[in-house]
């Protein structure tokens, strides 16, 4: 994923994998967003530190921890 630190848009590079579902949390757990694309749009969270969850189609989960300013 890129760039890290964000202020608007993200991509995640899923030329190894398929990408099922990705969601993004802020550090006190709450889910803030939700997607299927591989670039999405963070412009509207409020700056500061999430956590990244990806997930491929054969169940793979990975988590990444993002910073949006």
């Amino acid at each position: 994923m890129y760039p890290n630190p964000a202020s608007s848009i993200l991509k995640i590079d899923a030329d190894n994998f398929t990408l099922k579902d990705v969601e993004i949390f802020n550090v006190l757990g709450k889910k803030v967003f939700a997607s299927t694309e591989s670039e999405i749009n963070i412009a509207h969270l409020v700056n500061g530190v999430y956590l990244l969850k990806i997930e491929s189609d054969k169940g793979n989960i990975g988590t990444k921890r993002i910073i949006k300013n």
